[in-house]
């Protein structure tokens, strides 16, 4: 790598102090070649501290200040990386003066700093093509690809750095964590142990605690507790010296993930407790805040709401302030993800604002889509479908801009869950296939069970219920299995069950299923939903057990307004099919009016029929004013679908319905 010492003595002629400036002494180029190698593993406290070295022994030192800078940009110290750049200005007031190789560089490392991820990578490019042959420059290239939320890129440019020399340890972690972000877990170990070995044979304990820790990531991301604890606590003990401190906090916080995991809560709580005020007494907030952060997650996937929420706003509150201004927005995005968790919408609004605006200019652009992605979600609750799918649209976009199948599939599954909620199922169902087709490509299994149910569910809306068994016994096999990334799946999976046998007519099977359902926390959209099926199948036996009033709770029970709508549509069916026809406008006007005013006309036409239906055999005039609306509703809903709408009709739980789409002048039976 080349050193800037021309830059240093055109800074010291130009300034007037000095018309030459000496060499850049042996020490602390070793300490900047050691900066230098921290930086690109990921070690930025430790690599803070190796150009700190390098510019203390020689304070002209230009290029170690730029990488000072730009480690400090990488640990969120905002202050710390202005200051350094700001010196790197002093001591070279014109740029211009600068052979084309230095000022291209000092670009590079600027844009870095600045958040500028565009320009940082086409300088970082132009370097390494420039010195194809050198490796470092690869792995900054990958960095920047990194920064602009290009893991494919970045992968491929860490491969090449690893391609060019197999004894880079740094680069093998590098490739590693990639493959991982990718869905690769397989190749991302075999790199990750090759960096540990690399790093071991050349005594590098500190790069070998780090390969370490990211050997814990993965085996905790891919739910793998075991060999987590080992290797994070192999870290612990590689890190024991001092100055390894930011690394050993960082392992007792994988450590505190680990144990969340296993159900060790009170384990996990004094972990991070010790590890959270050792950081803050070592003025190291953004450590203290991340893994606060990571642990607030883990404890979010395990449904430790109330927990995980209190880890949030301890990492808000440390790296609040301007001490951490990044790691501040990623713990109240985290949080505004949360409060979608908690049904708490306007608030997941308002807390992923500031995330959104801080990220926004391509400063941070995955962190921006995320921010899209969790603000659409809550749009879509709060039924403001089309700023909803503008912004999963230009997430969706940028996901394949960068070749990301795990970002698109995010946003497809928000513009599909869209879809749905407008009625437009065969859409959707396209959508559902592709976001499948991604996860199952990935290997992404926690994300893959949801997939699977999901487009099921479409399947059996749209009147294909036989072509849902393939996808639901894929899940009910691992659930058998014990698979724990589909374990969380099974009530899904009874109601998706309980609502085919409906769609077929099964109504002994829809009982069945539907009593799998778990009731025994609060009320749930599933639960509901569930109750909802199961007692209009009893009704249908004649052993109906619910009474009016309950049957009506249910159906105001449901936390959105569209969960409102689907759960008022099977209760008013079983209000009419239990001789209370009375009862069902009552549960049945307002969704119907609401479905209509979203647009959804597949629930809207449903409702209507219902209305017609419960109006006629109770004499209310108004049933055939609801008749005609069921009647355009469908047109409209048929001319949208095309043949899609075929095999809907021949559900049987629409088989009722079918009588209300004929003309006053057809006679009973409706179209077959």
């Amino acid at each position: 790598m080349a050193t800037l010492v021309a830059i240093a003595a055109a800074a010291w002629a130009w300034s007037g102090r000095a018309v030459t400036a000496a060499p850049v002494p042996a020490a602390a180029e070793r300490w900047f070649e050691r900066g230098l190698d921290l930086l690109r593993e990921g070690s930025y406290e430790s690599a803070r501290a190796a150009f700190q070295e390098a510019v203390g022994l020689h304070p002209a030192y230009v290029e170690a200040y730029a990488r000072l800078a730009e480690a400090s940009a990488e640990a969120d110290d905002e202050r710390d990386a202005q200051a350094a750049l700001l010196k790197v200005t002093e001591l070279v007031p014109d740029a211009t003066r600068l052979a084309a190789s230095d000022r291209l560089r000092l670009d590079a490392v600027r844009a870095s700093v600045l958040h500028e991820p565009v320009k940082a990578i086409a300088a970082y490019r132009a370097l390494a093509e420039a010195a194809p042959s050198d490796p470092g420059g690869w792995l900054d290239v990958g960095r920047a690809e990194e920064a602009d939320g290009n893991r494919a890129a970045a992968r491929d440019a860490y491969a090449e750095a690893v391609r060019l020399d197999p004894q880079r340890a740094s680069a093998h972690l590098r490739l590693g964590a990639m493959q991982a972000h990718n869905g690769d877990t397989a190749s991302a170990l075999a790199s990750v142990r090759e960096a540990i070995r690399l790093y071991a044979a050349a005594s590098n304990v500190e790069g070998e605690a780090e390969a370490q820790l990211r050997l814990a990531i993965i085996h905790n991301n891919t739910s793998q507790a075991a060999p987590a604890r080992a290797a994070a606590n192999r870290v612990v003990e590689l890190a024991a010296d001092p100055r390894y401190l930011s690394l050993r906090l960082r392992a007792r916080f994988e450590l505190a993930r680990t144990a969340v995991s296993t159900g060790a809560l009170r384990e996990a709580e004094t972990l991070a407790t010790d590890a959270v005020r050792e950081a803050t007494d070592a003025s190291l907030p953004s450590v203290a805040a991340d893994g606060l952060i990571d642990l607030g997650t883990t404890l979010m996937i395990g449904d430790r709401l109330t927990d995980a929420d209190a880890r949030f706003d301890r990492a808000i509150d440390l790296a609040g302030g301007g001490r951490a201004p990044r790691t501040e927005m990623r713990a109240r995005l985290q949080q505004a993800s949360l409060r979608l968790r908690q049904d708490r919408y306007d608030d997941a609004l308002a807390l992923s604002e500031a995330p959104l605006a801080f990220y926004a200019g391509g400063r941070y652009p995955r962190l921006e889509a995320t921010a899209k992605n969790i603000r659409s979600r809550a749009l879509e609750y709060l039924e403001r479908y089309d700023d909803a799918s503008r912004l999963a649209d230009e997430v969706l976009r940028f996901a394949d801009r960068i070749g990301d199948d795990g970002l698109a599939a995010v946003a497809l599954d928000n513009l599909a869950g869209q879809l749905t909620k407008l009625g437009a199922l065969p859409r959707a169902l396209g959508y559902r296939q592709r976001i499948e087709d991604a996860r199952r490509a990935q290997n992404a299994h926690v994300y893959l069970a949801y997939a699977l149910v999901s487009r099921a569910e479409l399947l059996i809306q749209l009147g294909r219920g036989a072509e849902a068994d393939a996808p639901l016994a894929e899940v009910e096999q691992r659930i058998a299995e014990g698979h724990e990334a589909y374990t969380g799946r099974r009530n899904r999976v009874a109601l998706a069950r309980a609502l085919q046998a409906a769609a077929a007519g099964r109504d002994a099977d829809v009982i069945r299923y539907a009593d799998r359902v778990d009731r025994s926390g609060e009320p749930t959209e599933t639960s509901l939903l569930a109750q909802a099926a199961g007692e209009l199948a009893r009704v249908h036996l004649g052993r109906a057990r619910a009474t009016t009033e309950t049957l009506v709770g249910w159906a105001r029970a449901a936390s959105s307004s569209s969960s409102r709508r689907e759960i008022a549509w099977r209760v008013g069916l079983a209000l009419l099919a239990g001789g209370e026809p009375g009862a069902v406008p009552g549960v049945a006007r307002e969704a119907a009016a609401s479905a209509r005013a979203v647009g959804n006309r597949e629930l809207a036409w449903r409702l209507q029929a219902l209305l017609a239906l419960a109006g006629r055999a109770a004499g209310d005039a108004a049933a055939a004013a609801a008749a005609a609306e069921a009647r355009n509703d469908f047109a409209a809903l048929s001319a949208a679908w095309g043949d899609g709408a075929g095999s809907y009709l021949q559900r049987r739980d629409l088989s009722d319905l079918r009588s209300v789409l004929n003309t006053p002048s057809e006679t009973s039976g409706g179209p077959s």
